[in-house]
């Protein structure tokens, strides 16, 4: 019986802090966008992709859409966050634009 609730404490564990990993992410997702101009229309997270071919399992991508504040230019493309030892703590955000 002890042992069956530490592996349910240690799944509960592990959900809380990718949730948490994953707020972070997209606050600084939001924050980036917001320096550099645009409105995020839509984020996806993608957990395989291959956009990002150098990324650790800390870092996140996100496929985005966004418009650019001061032209209206609609715009897709993919965001890395985080770096790469820390992962979300570190509030990088490296963007790729498809066009």
């Amino acid at each position: 019986m002890v042992p069956a609730l530490g592996v349910v404490v240690l799944i509960a564990l592990s959900l809380a802090l990718e949730h948490h990993g994953d707020r972070v992410s997209r606050e600084h997702l939001e924050a980036w966008a917001a320096q550099e101009g645009y409105t995020l229309l839509d984020v996806r997270r993608r957990y395989a992709t291959f956009r990002f071919f150098f990324r650790s399992k800390a870092q996140r991508v996100y496929e985005l859409t966004a418009v650019h504040d001061a032209t209206h230019a609609h715009r897709s493309g993919a965001a890395k966050v985080g770096g790469y030892f820390l992962g979300a703590m570190t509030p990088d955000v490296d963007v790729e634009w498809d066009d």
